[in-house]
Protein backbone atom coordinates (compact mmCIF):
# COMPACT_ATOMS: atom_id res chain seq x y z
CA UNK A 1 0.00 0.00 0.00
CA UNK A 2 1.58 3.72 -0.91
CA UNK A 3 -0.29 6.79 0.81
CA UNK A 4 0.40 9.77 2.92
CA UNK A 5 0.92 10.47 6.90
CA UNK A 6 -1.90 11.87 8.42
CA UNK A 7 0.19 14.57 10.13
CA UNK A 8 -3.59 15.32 12.19
CA UNK A 9 -3.62 11.83 13.82
CA UNK A 10 -0.42 12.64 15.71
CA UNK A 11 -2.10 15.20 17.70
CA UNK A 12 -5.60 13.04 18.10
CA UNK A 13 -5.14 9.70 17.01
CA UNK A 14 -8.69 8.48 16.45
CA UNK A 15 -9.22 4.99 17.58
CA UNK A 16 -8.12 3.97 21.03
CA UNK A 17 -7.13 0.30 22.04
CA UNK A 18 -5.87 -1.27 18.57
CA UNK A 19 -2.15 -1.56 17.09
CA UNK A 20 -2.05 1.98 15.30
CA UNK A 21 1.48 4.25 15.30
CA UNK A 22 0.27 7.77 15.22
CA UNK A 23 3.43 9.02 13.72
CA UNK A 24 2.80 6.49 11.05
CA UNK A 25 -0.95 6.76 10.25
CA UNK A 26 -2.30 6.95 7.34
CA UNK A 27 -5.52 8.81 5.50
CA UNK A 28 -6.79 6.77 3.36
CA UNK A 29 -7.82 9.71 1.18
CA UNK A 30 -5.74 8.52 -1.60
CA UNK A 31 -4.17 5.43 -1.71
CA UNK A 32 -2.40 2.79 -4.00
CA UNK A 33 -2.83 -1.00 -3.66
CA UNK A 34 -0.79 -3.89 -5.11
CA UNK A 35 -3.91 -5.49 -5.71
CA UNK A 36 -2.45 -9.12 -6.91
CA UNK A 37 -0.15 -9.00 -3.53
CA UNK A 38 -3.17 -8.29 -1.58
CA UNK A 39 -5.02 -11.25 -3.64
CA UNK A 40 -1.86 -13.65 -2.97
CA UNK A 41 -1.37 -12.52 0.56
CA UNK A 42 -5.25 -12.95 1.07
CA UNK A 43 -4.97 -9.73 2.68
CA UNK A 44 -8.53 -9.17 1.58
CA UNK A 45 -10.00 -11.64 4.85
CA UNK A 46 -7.54 -10.10 7.30
CA UNK A 47 -9.51 -6.74 6.15
CA UNK A 48 -12.64 -8.18 6.46
CA UNK A 49 -11.63 -9.29 9.81
CA UNK A 50 -10.28 -6.79 11.18
CA UNK A 51 -13.15 -4.12 10.34
CA UNK A 52 -16.19 -6.30 11.25
CA UNK A 53 -14.84 -7.37 14.86
CA UNK A 54 -13.37 -3.60 15.50
CA UNK A 55 -15.50 -0.86 17.24
CA UNK A 56 -13.40 1.85 15.00
CA UNK A 57 -13.59 5.70 14.81
CA UNK A 58 -12.42 5.84 11.18
CA UNK A 59 -13.28 2.08 9.91
CA UNK A 60 -11.38 1.96 6.55
CA UNK A 61 -8.01 4.21 7.83
CA UNK A 62 -7.78 1.84 10.77
CA UNK A 63 -8.53 -1.13 9.29
CA UNK A 64 -5.92 -0.46 6.35
CA UNK A 65 -3.19 0.44 9.05
CA UNK A 66 -3.54 -2.03 10.91
CA UNK A 67 -3.85 -4.63 8.27
CA UNK A 68 -0.95 -3.02 6.20
CA UNK A 69 1.25 -1.95 9.24
CA UNK A 70 4.95 -1.91 8.21
CA UNK A 71 4.08 -2.79 4.63
CA UNK A 72 3.37 0.72 3.62
CA UNK A 73 5.44 3.11 1.01
CA UNK A 74 4.75 6.46 2.52
CA UNK A 75 3.98 9.28 -0.31
CA UNK A 76 4.77 13.00 -0.07
CA UNK A 77 1.71 14.74 1.37
CA UNK A 78 1.31 16.72 -2.32
CA UNK A 79 -0.32 13.52 -3.01
CA UNK A 80 -2.86 13.94 -0.36
CA UNK A 81 -2.20 17.32 0.52
CA UNK A 82 -5.61 18.89 2.90
CA UNK A 83 -5.32 21.02 6.34
CA UNK A 84 -5.99 17.41 7.76
CA UNK A 85 -2.96 15.37 5.85
CA UNK A 86 -0.73 18.76 5.98
CA UNK A 87 -0.70 21.39 3.21
CA UNK A 88 1.75 21.06 0.42
CA UNK A 89 2.64 23.71 -1.91
CA UNK A 90 3.00 21.83 -4.63
CA UNK A 91 -0.06 19.83 -4.52
CA UNK A 92 -0.28 17.24 -7.26
CA UNK A 93 -3.59 15.55 -6.06
CA UNK A 94 -6.23 17.94 -2.83
CA UNK A 95 -8.27 15.86 -0.43
CA UNK A 96 -11.31 17.85 0.06
CA UNK A 97 -12.72 16.15 3.72
CA UNK A 98 -14.90 18.83 4.52
CA UNK A 99 -13.80 21.79 6.70
CA UNK A 100 -11.23 21.60 9.27
CA UNK A 101 -12.50 23.09 12.54
CA UNK A 102 -10.93 26.33 14.15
Amino acid sequence: MAAVIDLGARKNLMTKNIDIDKNNYVNSGVCLFNLKKIREDNKVKDLDFFVNNNKLMYPDQDTLNVVFKNKILFLDNSYNSSPFTGQSKDIKIYHWAGAKDN
